[in-house]
């Protein structure tokens, strides 16, 4: 049986392979913790909108995240209610302190 060119040119050097097959895994390693990262703040930071019952949500412009929550006018929610399609509208007042 003969043995092919690609795994004798792979096991020449068997140290710079197995650093190099080393390397490989540390970078999948941190890859698969980085996804695992986003995957836990992205659903921390919808937890509480996940568990409401709604259509649409009407917030502030300058809204960022729920920490940092920007006031919007109550002439929005009236504005809202008045159209025709909206069968009710309710305002999510959140409170957020620093300890």
């Amino acid at each position: 049986m003969k043995t092919p060119i690609a795994l004798l040119n792979l096991w020449q050097q068997g140290a710079k392979t197995l650093v190099s097959i080393g390397g490989v895994a540390f970078a999948l390693l941190l890859v698969f913790m980085q996804l695992g990262f986003m995957g836990a703040v992205s659903h921390t930071a919808t937890n509480v909108l996940n568990n409401l019952d709604f259509d649409i949500v009407v917030r502030a412009r300058d809204y960022l995240h729920l920490y940092e929550a920007s006031r919007l006018d109550r002439q929005w929610l009236a504005e809202v209610e008045g159209l025709a399609a909206v069968e009710s509208a309710e305002p999510l007042w959140i409170t957020v302190h620093n300890m």
